[in-house]
């Protein structure tokens, strides 16, 4: 099967200030798609099967179609997932890598005596989540203070956020439990830090319009099949992949560097074995 390495010609030195929308900084192929990107070096793999399985994974989230996880197709009821923050672009020790680290057996502290295998987790582990809270109410605080009255939705996030902190700090589950809370609260806090992000930087930008921004790398972007918002989430930063089929790439598409598909190769997809390790 051809790739885009024997399909389109490098630019190497191309300027990425030359480039627009619709122009290929990257380009890969996947099957019959064209994949191109004017704002990122690399094309991930399109998961885009509509009869996928939706279905927790060994650590308790959902493989490559999982927003958190992976880049997901542009949604307007959820366009703050292209605002999610990348784990590969926070490791520990900054603070957010705490919302993707993944509980061993070391972290669950069996109940002695408990004719049941339940336990809590690791103290050290509850305030890594705690900082994440913390800092996810300190930023919706700034921003509603100037929104006196707004029942926003991001409040109940918060509450959610608190609740399952909370039963993480007094309640003794099972491991695969424990798994199940821990993502759980992790995505809440994503989707608490996409959402300020994308209403205080990317929307702004977008209702503006008025120049390109600087694509800002540590968000997760997304893929679109449509040309009106790939130009939108081009000119606000986010990482966006245009997915065309061949017979709408332009035949003097100007391309800096064509590339292979990069796979979800980090992320667990095997399914949760009980005493096998994540």
């Amino acid at each position: 099967m051809p790739t885009a390495l024997s399909m389109f010609k490098a630019n190497p030195n191309l300027s990425d200030v030359w480039l627009e929308a619709f122009d290929a900084r990257a380009v890969a192929v996947q099957g019959n798609l064209v994949i191109t990107t004017p704002n990122m070096d690399f094309v991930p793999a399109f998961y885009h099967f509509e009869e996928e399985n939706v279905q927790a994974r060994a650590d308790g989230r959902f493989g490559a179609i999982d927003c958190f996880q992976w880049p997901q197709a542009y949604d307007n009821v959820f366009c703050n997932s292209a605002c999610i923050p990348r784990k590969e672009a926070f490791p520990s020790p900054h603070l957010l890598h705490w919302a993707w680290f993944t509980p061993t057996q070391e972290d669950f502290k069996p109940i002695p005596g408990n004719s049941f295998s339940v336990g809590m987790l690791a103290l050290d582990k509850v305030e890594g989540l705690e900082s994440l809270r913390k800092l996810a109410e300190k930023r919706v605080q700034d921003w509603r203070v100037n929104r006196p009255g707004k029942n926003d939705a991001v409040v109940s996030r918060i509450l959610s956020l608190r609740h399952g902190i909370s039963w993480l700090k007094m309640h003794p589950l099972t491991f695969r439990d424990l798994l199940i809370f821990v993502a759980d609260a992790q995505w809440l806090f994503l989707e608490i830090y996409s959402f300020m992000e994308w209403v205080l930087i990317a929307q702004p930008r977008i209702t503006a319009g008025d120049r390109t921004s600087i694509v800002n790398p540590e968000w997760m972007g997304a893929f679109t099949l449509d040309s009106d918002m790939c130009n939108k989430l081009y000119i606000a930063g986010v990482p966006v992949w245009y997915v065309r089929t061949m017979v709408y790439i332009p035949l003097h598409m100007i391309v800096k560097q064509p590339v292979l598909l990069t796979c979800p190769d980090q992320i667990i997809l095997s399914m949760y074995a009980e005493g096998n390790k994540v």
